[in-house]
């Protein structure tokens, strides 16, 4: 399995897709529980993750971008970086 693939987990991606399918029924669009889930499923896998990093501080205040989630494997060395969206068309 590849750095950032679910394709040997298909209990996540099902996981994932009942999440999105209630959060969207519940209206609760604005929980990002798939950066909460990856998030946690990569802690699990022995990653250290870290969430939201604010990058390009801009000179007028603000950031350019940010990095949902940023995981790094010690002993692989493997380093993922994760935007997580639960929009279909995206």
């Amino acid at each position: 399995m590849r750095a950032g693939s679910l394709q040997g987990c298909p209990q996540v991606i099902d996981l994932l897709f009942l999440c999105a399918q209630d959060c969207q029924q519940n209206n609760l669009i604005n929980m990002n529980f798939l950066e909460q889930l990856l998030a946690e499923w990569y802690q699990y896998k022995g990653y250290y993750v870290r969430q939201n990093i604010r990058i390009g501080k801009r000179n007028n205040g603000g950031y350019a971008g940010e990095i949902d989630i940023l995981a790094y494997h010690p002993k692989t060395e493997i380093i993922v970086h994760i935007e997580a969206s639960s929009d279909t068309y995206s």
